[in-house]
């Protein structure tokens, strides 16, 4: 995907965090993920807002975006890139054709 190829994750119990660089030549103004928390007994999922609506990442930075988990929800993140928008207003959307990979964020151990 343009502007997104490079990142990480992590998770703790209540929020998770995606790191990642835009490779773009444009500035990203706004960021859209679908992150839904999995329940693998009840196959069911529960939807984070995970957005930048007012963003300015600039080309060739690394920058770390942090999103609250649901209270009491616990289980893996299944997290997508859903759109980007640049700064000179056009939209990019994964397609078929054009896709990005789909991460699965595991929540942090408790250590004892």
């Amino acid at each position: 995907m343009p502007g997104y190829p490079d990142h990480r994750h992590t998770r703790a119990l209540d929020s998770i965090s995606i790191t990642f660089r835009n490779a773009s030549k444009l500035p990203i103004r706004r960021l859209e993920f679908n992150c839904k928390v999995v329940n693998a007994k009840a196959d069911k999922t529960q939807p984070i807002h995970c957005h930048e609506k007012n963003a300015l990442f600039f080309p060739g930075t690394e920058y770390t975006v942090n999103y609250a988990s649901p209270s009491g929800v616990r289980g893996p993140v299944r997290v997508s890139l859903k759109s980007v928008t640049f700064a000179d207003g056009p939209a990019w959307k994964p397609s078929k054709r054009d896709s990005c990979r789909v991460l699965k964020i595991y929540p942090a151990k408790i250590k004892k």
